[in-house]
C-alpha cells in the first residue's frame, strides 16, 4: 500500500506504535467501590393503566408460584418417562476376586 515508512499517514503510524495498559490499582477500585452509596430507586406507578398492568403481573407471578408449587407436590419422585432397570455393583466381590487372582499369580 505504501512504498515506504514516512509515507505513511499519522494516524497508521501511530496505530502501529507501542500503547502501554497497565495492570489497574484494584486496591483502590474496592476502596472506592465500597464507599459508593447504592440507592435503590423504586419505581412508582404515574397512570392507572401502569397499576391495572403492575398489579396483572404481579396475580401472574403469583399464579406461576403456585402452579409450580402444586406440581412438585403431586409430582412423583420418578419422572414417567423413564425406565428403571436394577443395576447392581458388585465391587466388594470384584475386589476380593482381584485380591484372590494377585495373590495366586504372586505367590502362584
Amino acid at each position: 500500500m505504501y512504498d515506504d515508512i514516512e509515507n505513511m499517514p499519522e494516524e497508521d503510524r501511530q496505530a502501529r506504535q507501542f500503547h502501554s495498559r497497565p495492570i489497574p490499582n484494584f486496591k483502590a477500585m474496592h476502596k472506592r467501590m465500597e464507599d459508593m452509596v447504592v440507592v435503590h430507586r423504586i419505581t412508582l406507578p404515574r397512570t392507572p393503566q401502569a397499576v391495572k398492568y403492575w398489579q396483572a403481573c404481579v396475580e401472574r407471578r403469583r399464579q406461576a408460584k403456585r402452579d409450580n408449587q402444586d406440581k412438585e407436590q403431586s409430582q412423583d419422585p420418578v419422572h414417567p418417562h423413564t425406565r428403571h432397570r436394577i443395576f447392581n455393583l458388585h465391587s466388594d466381590q470384584r475386589v476380593r476376586d482381584r485380591r484372590d487372582f494377585d495373590y495366586h499369580t504372586n505367590h502362584g
